[in-house]
Formats: C-alpha cells, structure tokens, sequence
C-alpha cells in the first residue's frame, strides 16, 4: 500500500488493486467491483526473503469502458485510494497474477484466477502466447492439426485457436491452415 499522502490522482482504463482478505470490509469490496470487467487472485502462498508465508492478500486487474479518476474510483468502490494503482501494462498486470515468467515466487495456477471471463481470457492468450515468434505458432497448429486423429472440423479448430490465444494467426493463414485440414481429413477418409 502506498502513503496517502503521497497518492498521485490519474486518469485511467486500466487499474491495479490491493486488498486484503481479512480487512472487514473485503467482501463489500469485492461485491463493488461487479460492475467492472476484472480479474483477480488470492495470494495465499507468496513467502518473504526469509521464507516466511506473507499475509493473505488479493490482486485485481480492473478495467473500464472509459477513463475513471482513481480518486472517482476509490469513492465508487468504497476501496481506499492507497490500495489503487495505475496499471501501466495489462499484460504485465495479469501475468503477475500467477507469478508467470517469475520463477523466484510461487506459481499459481491459472484456474485460481477469478473475475470476467474477457479478462481472464486476455491472461490465458498472453501466457499461451509468451512472446513466440509467428514461425512457432504455426508449428504448434501444424503439429496439433497432424497429430489429431479423425476428422477435424473448422469449428473444431477455430475452438482451439481460441483457447489458445491464436486465432489471429489462425486468421491470417486462413487459407493455408483449411488447405491443410483439408489434406488431413482426405487422409483420414484414405485410411
């Protein structure tokens, strides 16, 4: 938590929260952000330099349709404002949400994250992602196209891309990847 004194009043779409379970009013809290798109985790298994179990907190990703003051925010959610931050990179935000790409501290898992389902979505495509060149996605989408037994369906396919967080490599190579469903279901009708 930052100093009240030292709050900085921004404007903003996207914002970092701090709360803690065993504050009193967490539950309000919680309920106030409903009327967000957000996502957010229960830190309960982060350690201190010394190993020692840190205090049970909670960290939420928020997003609005357009910029709030975190000032306006603070007051609309009943959260105080030191507990507000400005969230300088969405991606970022929600990969610290399992500690991804940060192998020092615990690694959550993805299924503890909870909140909207767009934004929880927007982690699963950034971790499935992780920065791959286009040249290893296609090969993960040929490889899942080769090792698929039976008939594959564009639907089929258009579900995996998406939970994958590839549909817009899937998009454009459209006409490459349907030639290549195409060959693989001939094949299948071969065999």
């Amino acid at each position: 938590m930052k100093d009240i004194n030292k709050i900085v009043k921004y404007r903003s779409r996207k914002h970092c929260i701090l709360l803690y379970p065993d504050d009193a009013n967490y539950n309000t809290y919680m309920d106030n952000l409903k009327s967000y798109e957000f996502a957010y985790i229960i830190h309960d298994k982060d350690k201190n330099d010394i190993g020692e179990l840190k205090k049970q907190h909670t960290h939420v990703v928020l997003t609005s349709k357009n910029a709030v003051w975190n000032s306006a925010l603070s007051v609309e959610l009943g959260i105080p404002i030191n507990y507000i931050q400005q969230c300088r990179n969405e991606e970022s935000a929600l990969n610290y949400l399992v500690h991804f790409n940060d192998c020092d501290k615990y690694q959550y898992s993805i299924d503890e994250v909870k909140g909207s389902v767009n934004i929880k979505n927007k982690l699963i495509k950034y971790i499935n992602n992780d920065d791959r060149i286009e040249e290893d996605k296609m090969l993960e989408l040929l490889s899942y196209i080769d090792s698929y037994q039976g008939y594959l369906t564009i639907k089929k396919f258009s579900y995996y891309c998406c939970e994958k967080g590839m549909w817009s490599d899937f998009r454009r190579n459209s006409h490459i990847i349907l030639n290549l469903i195409s060959e693989h279901n001939s094949q299948i009708k071969k065999d």
